[in-house]
This record gives structure tokens, sequence and C-alpha cells, in this order.
């Protein structure tokens, strides 16, 4: 996986954000893995569907397009649901709450700057 941060306008919203490169890395995503923190995420390209199977904590879920242009958000995306955004390409996965807490909508654009280590 690729490490960065994502920025709303110039401001660094989410400072430990890791996104997938491989098919595998896409088809795990958080599944048995604990539980994101504040300012932690996990980018999911070449997706516009996820699932909550299998999970034992909610999240919040950001569908973006391949210009991180915000789509649709769902908060709260408990255990055993399933949710989709036809004119996604990438998806945003957050801690619940997040969406609310960093005032993220429909329409915001965010920006990706992978972390050189």
């Amino acid at each position: 996986m690729i490490k960065g941060s994502i920025y709303k306008r110039d401001n660094c919203i989410l400072n430990e954000v890791k996104k997938t490169e491989k098919y595998l890395e896409r088809a795990q995503g958080l599944l048995f893995r604990k539980p994101l923190g504040l300012g932690q995420g996990l980018v999911i390209n070449k997706c516009n569907s996820v699932h909550s199977f299998l999970m034992s904590y909610s999240l919040d879920i950001i569908f973006l397009d391949k210009f991180y242009n915000i789509k649709k958000t769902v908060s709260n995306f408990r255990p055993y649901r399933l949710a989709f955004c036809i004119s996604a390409s990438q998806v945003l996965e957050l801690q619940a709450g997040e969406v609310e807490r960093l005032k993220i909508k429909v329409g915001d654009q965010l920006k990706w700057v992978e972390k050189i280590d």
C-alpha cells in the first residue's frame, strides 16, 4: 500500500492514509483489520461499491471520482451493509463520525499527497 495524506483546500485533514495498489489489497479493504483512528483512512482505488459483511465496527464512507471530487458520503456505515455510487472510481473509508467532524460534503474536492519515505 502507498502512504499519504488527504487535504481539503490547503488543510491536511487526514495525515495517516493508505491507498491500495493491488487487487488483493482492494478486495480485503479493512476486513480483519483493527478500526481506524482519528486522522486515519483507507483509499480503495478502482472501486465504486463497498460492503461491510464480516466487519465488527461502523465506518464513514466517501465515494470519490478520479479527481477526488466527493460524489456521495455514507455516515455510520454499519456492519452487514452494502453501498455504491455509479459515478465514483474510488472510495475513502474513515472512522465513523469523521465526515461530520471534518465537515465533508458532496461537491467538496479533496487532494491526495503521497508520502515519500
